[in-house]
């Protein structure tokens, strides 16, 4: 009797650690999810910064007074990639907006799992205690009647 109930509470105890270890198993992957994104962004935004200062530095000449010619020419092909700069800037945001969406839907399902893992957890506990509670009745029910008998 007693040792049922006993047998029970390490139960009811060893689920409770099991949903306290699944919630920060959860809370760890989608920090380590974050983490990654976050790095991800940031390498992105570096080579962006990085082929933008490359692209720039590509196309600074010096222009001697005898190259007036050179000057013109420069400036148009600067302009043209400035316009392919904007247009890699814009694709590159696409692609950022992208995966953020991709890492946003990934750490919705996965709190959306560890909510689904932690609510039948928590039904399982519930059925557990009420168990226990059940047993609980008998067993009183039982004791009342040796007494009476």
């Amino acid at each position: 009797m007693a040792g049922e109930i006993k047998a029970a509470l390490a139960d009811e105890t060893r689920i409770k650690n099991y949903q306290a270890q699944l919630k920060q198993k959860n809370e760890m992957d989608v920090k380590e999810i974050e983490t990654k994104h976050s790095d991800r962004v940031a390498k992105m935004l570096d080579q962006q910064q990085y082929q933008v200062a490359e692209l720039h530095r590509g196309y600074d000449v010096q222009i001697s007074k005898e190259a007036e010619e050179l000057d013109e020419k420069l400036n148009r092909i600067r302009s043209q990639k400035d316009f392919k700069i904007e247009e890699e800037k814009k694709a590159s945001a696409l692609e950022l907006d992208r995966v953020k969406e991709s890492n946003h839907q990934r750490i919705e399902e996965y709190k959306k799992n560890g909510e689904a893992q932690l609510s039948s957890i928590k039904r399982e506990i519930q059925a557990g205690a009420e168990n226990l509670h059940g047993i609980a009745r008998k067993q009183n029910k039982r004791i009342e009647s040796e007494k009476k008998a």
